[in-house]
């Protein structure tokens, strides 16, 4: 608690559980759950901010890792060429 000692502003950091634990992720509803194609449903922490005319909701779930990187390497300006050679030294 040093920093707060000094003056820092600083704040707990949580695991995965205390944030969906947290009374105010609770009170605003702010868990949403979502179905994976390969994982099944995911429970996910939505927004923390809740328009009334314009709520939100996750209707996917975010793409697994690595399931972008060719388009994300292409628009980045990578050639196929590029991208494939990464991709057998094992960089992506």
């Amino acid at each position: 608690n040093k920093l707060s000692e000094s003056g820092v502003p600083c704040g707990e950091i949580n695991n995965i559980e205390q944030t969906f634990n947290d009374p105010q992720v609770q009170h605003l509803q702010m868990s949403q759950s979502v179905e994976s194609e390969r994982l099944g449903s995911l429970d996910l922490i939505s927004q923390p901010v809740v328009l009334d005319r314009t709520p939100s909701a996750m209707r996917v779930a975010p793409p697994e890792r690595g399931a972008q990187t060719h388009e994300l390497l292409d628009a980045l300006g990578y050639t196929s060429t590029e991208i494939e050679r990464l991709r057998e030294n094992k960089i992506i």
